[in-house]
């Protein structure tokens, strides 16, 4: 959806094209956010869509054509380890996410790594299990992680090791990487219930979490997965 190709792997084309003064930063970005969910649910099918360029930039509508197309596929779980500031204004985006309720698929979507209670979407969509990150201890939010009561639930998001282009592997921080790990959970989940409903998942996600402390909170707590599988 980016070079308009059926390559979807991340690639860099030395521009800085959101003009912060950095070329290709987000490079990667796609590969260590899939081999997470990997990495919690090694028996997923992974279908890869690119939405963002090298530097982290694009546009609603693209996302909602992935959306669909991944629907579309028979998706279950569709990870958006990205957000913007402020409520959903995209129409088009809106009903995309709404279709995919409609199909019994979780959307599962980064917070955002600004440290603020403002609403990123499309985390803070009903409709979306919105995930902040929790800091090294994994007992309590990290300082970059947006926090709020539209934030269901933290994942550990602090030098996360994962898979990166050409074949090596890397840490990165950021509520992205939460992200994948909640998509990995709610994939093991829908496998050891294949009936298991979208609303179901969730609530599940939810009620197995564990408190965090802190000043800042989301919703419910720090993710437990296997908690979550036992109360599948």
């Amino acid at each position: 959806f980016v070079g308009d190709d059926p390559d979807p792997t991340d690639q860099g084309d030395g521009v800085d094209n959101d003009g912060d003064g950095e070329v290709d930063e987000a490079f990667g970005h796609g590969t260590h956010t899939a081999g997470l969910v990997a990495l919690v649910a090694p028996g997923a099918q992974i279908l890869t869509y690119r939405v963002l360029d090298a530097d982290g930039t694009g546009d609603p509508y693209r996302v909602a054509e992935a959306i669909d197309d991944a629907v579309a596929a028979g998706a279950k779980v569709i990870n958006l380890s990205f957000g913007v500031d402020g409520k959903l204004d995209s129409k088009v985006l809106k009903s995309s996410i709404k279709n995919a309720m409609r199909n019994e698929v979780v959307i599962v979507a980064a917070a955002g790594n600004v440290g603020t209670k403002r609403q990123y979407s499309p985390a803070s969509e009903k409709e979306v299990l919105g995930v902040g990150a929790t800091d090294a201890g994994n007992d309590q939010l990290a300082d970059f992680s947006n926090y709020g009561k539209w934030t269901l639930v933290a994942a550990p998001g602090v030098d996360i090791v994962s898979t990166v282009p050409g074949g090596g592997f890397g840490a990165w921080s950021g509520t992205s990487m939460s992200t994948s790990i909640v998509s990995g959970e709610v994939a093991l989940i829908r496998s050891f219930d294949p009936s298991c409903k979208r609303k179901k998942a969730i609530e599940v996600v939810g009620r197995a979490s564990t408190k965090l402390s802190g000043r800042n909170r989301v919703e419910r707590g720090m993710i437990d997965i296997l908690r979550s599988l036992d109360q599948t």
